[in-house]
């Protein structure tokens, strides 16, 4: 899907609304396997929302590359991520690597026992229901956003572990 993010998290919303299976939605399908076709056909489409140019050059082949050669280098403590697009690596998945990150270092100190390893991830999960609450904002939302600071902050307190 290139341009209708938006319009398929509308519908997502309200799919139980009464009355939405009688809405059409129009629909081009092109199919290709062509990375500078797939970029020229985003730039021609997208028209709905204002874009940045630079948010268009992010598009470009040297930048796709440039990202695959940082994403190339040694996972170490000086890992490097080049970001083609805003905010790219500040999902949940960004804070899932951090909090698994300082998990391990937990387990290596011998803060939480090595007996425990194998429940890793559902420590992990608590950790989040402690930290940030049980309830996931949509993660569509700015809330998401706010609730992934949450377990940020708590997991850069040196103390909590």
């Amino acid at each position: 899907m290139v341009n209708g993010c938006q319009t398929s998290h509308v519908l997502y919303d309200n799919r139980n609304k009464k009355g939405i299976e009688k809405v059409y939605i129009p629909l081009k399908i092109i199919v290709t396997n062509d990375y500078d076709i797939k970029s020229q056909i985003t730039r021609a489409t997208n028209n709905q929302t204002a874009v940045g140019i630079e948010q268009l050059e992010a598009l470009s082949e040297f930048q796709k590359n440039l990202e695959l050669f940082y994403n190339a280098l040694p996972n170490d403590d000086l890992k490097l991520f080049y970001e083609r697009r805003t905010n790219q690596y500040r999902d949940s998945d960004y804070v899932s690597s951090i909090a698994y990150i300082k998990i391990e270092e937990a387990f290596n100190k011998g803060i939480i026992s090595d007996e425990l390893w194998r429940f890793r991830y559902h420590i992990l999960m608590l950790y989040r229901m402690i930290s940030a609450g049980p309830d996931i904002p949509p993660m569509n939302s700015k809330k998401i956003i706010i609730y992934c600071n949450k377990i940020i902050t708590s997991l850069r307190d040196e103390d909590f572990f």
